[in-house]
């Protein structure tokens, strides 16, 4: 669980911040309110735990192209699902870490899945970048508190 008061993390069950000392009561159950959008801390871990099977199932994705680039000699596939594979990978540790870049890495993520011009990679670029949206909102409103 996060202080509301100065964004540190906290042992679950924890009553007073470790840093600043605020009471934790309740904490888990108050909500952020981002641009008319409510985003408890709740619903942020069902939303990463989403997100974790989400990039975990495009990395096997990725990974099977990857290996369908290099039978065929595709070069540029084989180093796009290299890219798209690293950036999959960054955007789900930083997010987790609730560091802002893991959001916005997540929005280039989607970008690359729209450069691939094929009707499923611009769907799950789509995704990907209402999703990375979310999570931004969700931690730069933290980051404020």
């Amino acid at each position: 669980m996060y202080c509301s008061k100065c964004g540190q993390y906290n042992e679950n069950g924890s009553q007073f911040c470790r840093t600043c000392g605020n009471s934790l009561i309740n904490n888990s159950q108050t909500q952020n309110i981002v641009n008319n959008d409510v985003v408890s801390d709740e619903e942020f871990e069902k939303k990463l735990r989403g997100t974790k099977w989400f990039s975990i199932t495009l990395s096997v994705i990725n990974s099977i192209t990857l290996l369908a680039g290099i039978y065929v000699k595709n070069w540029y596939l084989v180093l796009l699902e290299l890219v798209i594979i690293t950036v999959l990978i960054l955007f789900y540790v930083l997010t987790k870490k609730r560091m802002i870049a893991g959001p916005i890495i997540g929005i280039v993520l989607g970008i690359l899945y729209i450069m691939s011009f094929n009707i499923i990679s611009i769907a799950l670029g789509i995704v990907v970048i209402l999703d990375s949206i979310v999570m931004y909102k969700y931690i730069s409103n933290k980051n404020k508190n």
